[in-house]
């Protein structure tokens, strides 16, 4: 299946920035998904990773491209939500 999240290889997105000393969180909004995330899966609302990784994949394009790394998180939780 090939969808915008297959990015690997295609040209115009930069190399990936690694830098050192980056934070985790740009914003508290990012911690809060983030805790969500780790929440969710321990009480069993997604059993595997796979799982969560598939809603993420399954957000709306744009939105995938658009909404940053957390934000792509936070669309996966909505979507696991809204389905169960």
């Amino acid at each position: 299946m090939k969808g915008v999240h297959d990015l690997g290889g295609k040209p115009g997105y930069g190399q990936v920035d690694q830098s050192r000393g980056e934070t985790v969180f740009h914003d508290r909004w990012e911690a809060k998904v983030f805790a969500m995330v780790v929440a969710g899966a321990a009480a069993g609302a997604w059993p595997n990773t796979d799982r969560f990784r598939h809603a993420v994949e399954r957000i709306d394009p744009e939105a995938y491209l658009t909404h940053g790394y957390y934000g792509r998180w936070l669309g996966g939780v909505e979507t696991l939500l809204a389905e169960s």
